[in-house]
């Protein structure tokens, strides 16, 4: 018998950096698109915030 505990390590690591560039990728695609939508919320929600002040 041979001992297969290091590529088990091995393939759990490759498996881990691909979901990793996967999860970076995933957020440079859809980062200003995201960054977008949440600033123009805020400054629509800071406008209407304002406007009840006054």
């Amino acid at each position: 018998m041979r001992a297969e505990d290091g590529a088990t390590a091995i393939e759990y690591a490759l498996l881990g950096m691909l979901i990793g560039i996967a999860i970076i990728g995933t957020f440079v695609a859809l980062g200003n698109s995201v960054t977008g939508l949440f600033n123009s919320g805020v400054a629509e929600t800071l406008d209407n915030k304002s406007g009840n002040i006054n």
